[in-house]
């Protein structure tokens, strides 16, 4: 009888194992989601500046100021981080402006009202040249209106 019990000791051990594990994989699912959220919402909340940063002209190095920065490492001169960073500023940009495209084809596609509600209001809040606040957001749009300010 001695082994039964152990049997049923292990199992429990086991499925207490199994329970926990699950649980770690969850929170580092949900962790996951939530970061990618975050990040989406602070590039949309920054998209006129990454937009103004990609636009702004970068200084050119003339041959004299070319050959006395030959002394210095390359990455520590900030021009040339300022034209990484501004590079990096262009692939975001980009990735944001395909992903946002792609979403409009894809309710342009279904004719789906929500999701064209959505859009207009992302537009709206984020990424219209004169955006607008989140109060106004919820006025223009709580009737179900077809705002577009381009």
């Amino acid at each position: 009888m001695e082994i039964g019990r152990i049997d049923e000791q292990v199992k429990l051990v086991a499925q207490v194992g199994i329970d926990a594990y699950r649980s770690r994989v969850k929170k580092s699912k949900k962790s996951a989601y939530e970061r990618k959220l975050r990040n989406t919402k602070l590039i949309l909340e920054n998209y006129r500046y990454l937009e103004d940063h990609v636009n702004v002209g970068l200084p050119k190095l003339n041959t004299e100021d070319q050959e006395a920065t030959t002394a210095i490492p390359r990455w520590e001169l900030s021009v040339y981080a300022l034209i990484g960073y501004q590079s990096c500023s262009k692939v975001m940009i980009k990735y944001t402006d395909l992903v946002l495209d792609q979403y409009r084809e894809e309710y342009n596609n279904r004719n789906d009202a929500l999701r064209q509600r959505r859009y207009r209001e992302i537009k709206a809040l984020f990424l219209n040249k004169e955006p607008i606040n989140r109060d106004r957001c919820a006025e223009l749009f709580s009737d179900g209106s077809s705002y577009d300010n381009p």
